[in-house]
C-alpha cells in the first residue's frame, strides 16, 4: 500500500494550506515560524520521496532534512548562533560522508595497487 503515491507535492501543498489555515484562525505564528514548519513539511516529504525513489541518494535528502530542522528550532527560540549553526551542519556532513558515502565507495586503485574497473551509475537496457 503506497500512502503517499506518485503526488508528494500535492501532499506538500495540502500540508502548507492546513498550517496557512490554521495561522488565519489563530495559531500564534509569525511568518517565520510559518516558513520554517513549512521547509520542515518538504524536507519530510523529500526523505519520504527519495526512499521510494532513489534510496541511494538519500543522503543529501537527510542532511537538508537536519538543516531544516534547525532552521525551525531557530524560528521557534533556539538561541544558536550562526558559527554554532555551521559547525552542527559541518558535523553532519562529516558524519553522512563517513557513515553513508565511504563504506558505499570503491576505490579506483586496489590494495595491490592494480586499477579497479568503474561500475556504470546505470543499468543498460536488456
Amino acid at each position: 500500500m503506497k500512502i503517499l503515491g506518485r503526488d508528494p507535492a500535492t501532499i506538500l501543498g495540502l500540508v502548507s494550506a492546513i498550517i496557512q489555515m490554521l495561522v488565519a484562525f489563530g495559531l500564534d505564528w509569525t511568518d517565520k515560524q510559518t516558513a520554517a514548519v513549512n521547509a520542515g513539511a518538504a524536507a519530510i516529504l523529500g526523505i519520504v520521496t527519495a526512499c521510494m525513489v532513489a534510496r541511494d541518494q538519500i543522503l543529501p535528502a537527510v542532511v537538508g532534512f537536519i538543516q531544516a530542522a534547525i532552521t525551525i528550532g531557530l524560528a521557534f527560540g533556539l538561541g544558536w548562533t550562526a558559527d554554532q549553526v555551521t559547525m552542527v551542519m559541518a558535523v553532519v556532513a562529516a558524519g553522512a560522508a563517513l557513515f553513508g558515502v565511504r563504506p558505499n565507495v570503491t576505490a579506483l586503485v586496489a590494495p595491490d595497487y592494480s586499477r579497479v574497473p568503474r561500475a556504470l551509475p546505470y543499468r543498460r537496457a536488456a
